[in-house]
């Protein structure tokens, strides 16, 4: 995602949480040059997920 530097100032802490939650980085569009947001160590999908109480095994009949 490239951004105008007045779209981030605009929504910036927004920006910096969707950085941190996708692990996606984001560019920054400023004076014709381009800067680069990343999390220095990004967060997997699976470290998102829930944990569920589950049973596993056969059923009888």
């Amino acid at each position: 995602m490239t951004l105008t530097a007045s779209r981030l100032s605009q929504n910036l802490y927004a920006i910096l949480d969707q950085v941190l939650a996708t692990g996606e980085p984001v560019e920054i569009e400023r004076n014709g040059r381009r800067l680069l947001i990343q999390a220095e160590h990004p967060g997997s999908i699976w470290d998102r997920l829930e944990v569920r109480e589950c049973s596993v095994g056969a059923v009888k009949n």
